[in-house]
């Protein structure tokens, strides 16, 4: 059966898009230690540490990517009142420009991509969109359009941005800044997410 946004979404977390690193980082900060034996491949691999992750073992269809993100992003005063689709579909698309902040897409990441698409079977609607926005996406209007008709998304947005990005030019600190202002983000609120994923 075909699979989509939200699947997709949740492997290039456990071993696809995300940086390590800073997933290392986010369980450290969140108070995970125990859990990054997992993260660096030990028992049970990324998918099973980012199960304890979310709270305790992992189940079997895997964690829970978007509220993964909402760890990262501190929580929302309201739960997004995206469809959960939209909302996975929104959050890949922020993970994607912000991997290719530098400019372009590297190779490794594009064939992580599109490897992930293979493995979860994904929709011809999300394979579609999904080589769409490697190739084309560079705006990200999209994304502060779904800020505006829910503003609970704005921190879950820049968390899943985070999580895409190395932050090792000035091409990537510029596009993270001004994406935060973008989404109406106070200072406060940055440092909290960089804070949590171990990068302030």
């Amino acid at each position: 059966m075909a699979k989509g946004f939200q699947d997709l979404l949740g492997a290039l977390l456990t071993s696809g898009l995300a940086r390590p690193e800073v997933l290392e980082g986010a369980a450290k900060k969140l108070g995970l230690e125990n859990l990054l034996g997992s993260l660096l491949g030990g028992s049970g691999g990324l998918a099973g540490a980012l199960g304890g992750l979310l709270g305790g073992s992992a189940p079997k269809s895997g964690p829970n990517p978007m509220e993964l993100i909402t760890r990262l992003a501190g929580g929302a005063p309201a739960a997004p009142a995206t469809d959960p689709e939209e909302r996975a579909k929104t959050l890949l698309l922020a993970m994607i420009l912000a991997a290719k902040a530098d400019g372009k897409l590297g190779p490794e990441e594009y064939e992580r991509i599109v490897q992930k698409l293979d493995e979860v079977d994904a929709s011809p609607e999300v394979r579609s969109y999904v080589y769409q926005a490697m190739a084309e996406a560079k705006d990200p209007g999209p994304l502060l359009e779904a800020a505006q008709k829910d503003p609970a998304l704005s921190k879950e947005i820049f968390a899943a941005s985070v999580l895409a990005i190395r932050v090792d030019t000035p091409e990537e600190s510029r596009y993270l800044a001004e994406l935060a202002q973008k989404l109406g983000l106070s200072q406060g609120e940055v440092r909290e997410v960089l804070e949590r994923a171990g990068l302030a």
